[in-house]
């Protein structure tokens, strides 16, 4: 086990969404290690109605025993609504960003990674982050938000067809579900495109909570838009479990980490001067 510095920090961003939930980053920084290390940025599930626990801590540990840097993210849930989540998820990219030199993080390699909803959410920073609509809360100039790569569990990915109801019902709030607008702003299938980051999904095909075919049409928007994506398809995994120790669906991790690391990845989908 690696030593772990804690580090508890306040997201300093408000919507007209936000409620009286104070939203919170939590760093696990590694004490000692290779420079500059990868980071992950933790999404749980909770179908933004909680954060769950179980996917948060336990994932951050395994990647700083491996070497990465992890912070988990306290999102707002509901009563808050889109796209208050979002952009908290987007501020903590941004912050890792700015302090890299500080935790000896790779500015150019911050992976987010979403658990269920929190896949959405992830998922949504990968293909939302350049959106007129988040000006306001995060400025103009957001490259420094966008995520460098994405790693997204069993997520809630589409509100179209057969879909996680209360999810989307969570996180536009009852006034707003109906909002054809909305709904189309918040499925993340319709907004891949070039600059999209590079994408590692899973999914159990014997999932009874949030329909596989969700991620199968987000794999084939990634693909039809030439966007790097790994696919696994775990045919006896249900939802849930976070790093699902002991089972067929458990080497995912281990997956990722090497995703996470691939240095064939690095700068894909950013502007050619970014970095």
């Amino acid at each position: 086990m690696s030593a772990i510095r804690n580090q508890i920090i306040p997201i300093e961003v408000r919507t007209p969404g936000a409620g009286d939930f104070v939203p919170t980053v939590t760093a696990y920084l590694p004490e000692g290690g290779e420079l500059p290390r990868p980071a992950v940025v933790i999404f749980s599930g909770g179908a933004y109605k909680v954060v769950s626990q179980y996917e948060a801590a336990p994932t951050a540990r395994k990647y700083v025993d491996r070497g990465f840097a992890a912070f988990t993210v306290s999102y707002s849930c509901m009563p808050a609504t889109f796209p208050q989540s979002l952009c908290e998820g987007l501020w903590t990219v941004r912050y890792v960003r700015e302090h890299a030199a500080e935790w000896g993080v790779d500015p150019g390699n911050i992976t987010a990674m979403g658990f269920s909803a929190g896949g959405h959410l992830a998922a949504c920073m990968g293909t939302l982050w350049e959106r007129p609509e988040l000006e306001d809360f995060l400025g103009a100039g957001r490259e420094d938000c966008r995520p460098d790569r994405l790693v997204l569990c069993y997520p809630v990915l589409s509100n179209e067809g057969e879909y996680h109801r209360e999810s989307f019902l969570n996180l536009l709030g009852q006034r707003r579900a109906e909002d054809e607008t909305l709904r189309r702003l918040t499925c993340p299938e319709h907004h891949v495109g070039p600059r999209t980051p590079p994408v590692f999904l899973w999914h159990g095909f014997a999932d009874t909570a949030v329909p596989v075919i969700g991620s199968i049409r987000f794999a084939e928007a990634l693909a039809a838009h030439g966007v790097y994506t790994e696919f696994h398809l775990y045919p006896f995994a249900g939802h849930g479990g976070g790093l699902n120790r002991g089972t067929d669906q458990g080497e995912w991790s281990d997956k990722a980490e090497r995703f996470m690391r691939d240095e064939r990845l690095r700068g894909m989908g950013r502007l050619p001067d970014a970095d």
